[in-house]
């Protein structure tokens, strides 16, 4: 879920981000979107957009959360290892207030479609590992597998349906001039309603769960070349707005979290955030960095590239989430980079960074922060710096507080109309 521009490759989710909803603020930029965008006999309107929202309270737990750092299916004895050490390590820690859990699409289905039990399986295990502990659980959902892998052993990350059927198949991802992975093809309906069929049926099982706190899904960047097995960001729009309101359907009193980063154009990022509050989801997490500005970051808090106040200051209105992995790539100080978080930054490397060329334009951007609800932290043990001597201390020290201070302090987001359930 983290930094998809730096080499951090053990990563997974740079898939999602669309909407079409025109954006509510009292001023934008680029063209307002049709209320309907139709790709073949799919179709997707933007009032059904907003009214398949949750109309009940939404659990809200926020804080610090822990990450293993484990991007395996989680239904291996591996994956299980990992994550369940990890969880009984800091179990008794009272400034941890949940697990992120994350998973490749094949640990949560099996080769056959519909098969489900080895995901149910490890996943209730280790929620109720979580529970004893007093501790909620976002579980993330991966449909790529980003970094290196060996070709023909995509089964191992992908349910082989999907990897081997005629209607589905993987592609490349491709960036820097370099191949980074591959990916499932999500901008396809019958990939995606696979997937939508695993949130239905994972819905279904934990939404009542009162430790089950949020599901997400990957980073809204995509390194597809275009045309790609009929990729095209308006085939993705489609088909990751089908997904999120399905999700919002099958989880209605647990977050939903879009995990973003860079969508471009601004316009593009701006409607995706508005259809984000039509919906009451969650949104952020990779890309939390000292030097850099991520679109994502400028667009929520309401700014262009130059610094204006262009869109929507959405802090406050729906959840944000801060990931922080960037110290064992960029080598940060913990405590200024954890500081900055919560009291906001000064981007060292310019205004913004353009995903799309490579560049950075313009002097030092001041960011304000962005009010985050709940911080992510992923356990870095198996690079330069240990969780335990150099993430866990910064975070007792400030006890696990976000901006908003502790969990009962930190508001229940104003497009949760029908209120926070922090039971």
């Amino acid at each position: 879920m983290f930094n998809s521009r730096t080499c951090f490759l053990a990563r997974l989710t740079t898939w999602f981000g669309a909407t079409l909803l025109p954006v509510l603020a009292s001023a934008q930029t680029g063209p307002s979107r049709p209320p309907t965008l139709c790709l073949g006999s799919t179709c997707i309107n933007a009032a059904s957009a907003t009214t398949s929202a949750t109309s009940g309270a939404i659990k809200f737990h926020p804080g610090t959360y822990a990450w293993a750092g484990t991007y395996r299916p989680i239904s291996t004895a591996v994956a299980k290892k990992i994550n369940l050490d990890f969880i009984a390590s800091v179990c008794g820690n009272q400034n941890i207030a949940g697990f992120h859990l994350e998973s490749e699409w094949a640990g949560l289905e099996g080769p056959t479609k519909g098969d489900y039990s080895a995901g149910f399986a490890a996943v209730d295990e280790m929620l109720a590992a979580a529970q004893a502990c007093g501790k909620r659980v976002d579980l993330g959902i991966s449909t790529l597998h980003f970094g290196n892998w060996s070709p023909g052993n995509e089964e191992e990350m992908l349910p082989d349906y999907i990897v081997n059927g005629s209607e589905y198949g993987t592609t490349l991802l491709t960036g820097y001039g370099q191949v980074r992975g591959f990916t499932a093809r999500v901008w396809q309906k019958a990939t995606m309603d696979g997937m939508i069929d695993l949130v239905k049926a994972y819905g279904a099982r934990y939404n009542s769960h009162p430790y089950f706190e949020m599901l997400s899904f990957g980073e809204s960047s995509l390194n597809v070349e275009n045309s790609a097995n009929g990729y095209s960001v308006d085939a993705l729009e489609v088909q990751v707005r089908r997904l999120f309101i399905a999700a919002r359907a099958a989880f209605p009193s647990s977050q939903v979290r879009w995990q973003a980063n860079d969508f471009w154009p601004d316009s593009r990022m701006a409607n995706m955030l508005q259809f984000a509050k039509a919906q009451r989801l969650t949104v952020g997490g990779p890309d939390t960095r000292m030097d850099d500005v991520t679109q994502a970051d400028r667009v929520f808090v309401g700014k262009d590239e130059y610094g204006n106040t262009v869109f929507e200051d959405l802090r406050g209105v729906i959840p944000w989430t801060a990931g922080v992995d960037s110290p064992e790539m960029d080598l940060w100080d913990a405590n200024a980079l954890y500081g900055n978080i919560i009291n906001g930054y000064t981007a060292t490397r310019g205004k913004y960074k353009n995903a799309q060329t490579d560049t950075y334009s313009g002097a030092a951007f001041v960011m304000p922060s962005m009010k985050a609800s709940y911080i992510f932290v992923v356990n870095a043990d198996y690079v330069v710096y240990s969780w335990s001597s150099y993430w866990l201390p910064k975070i007792n020290a400030v006890s696990g507080r976000t901006y908003w201070g502790t969990a009962a302090q930190t508001p229940c987001p104003a497009a949760f109309v029908n209120g926070c359930n922090r039971n």
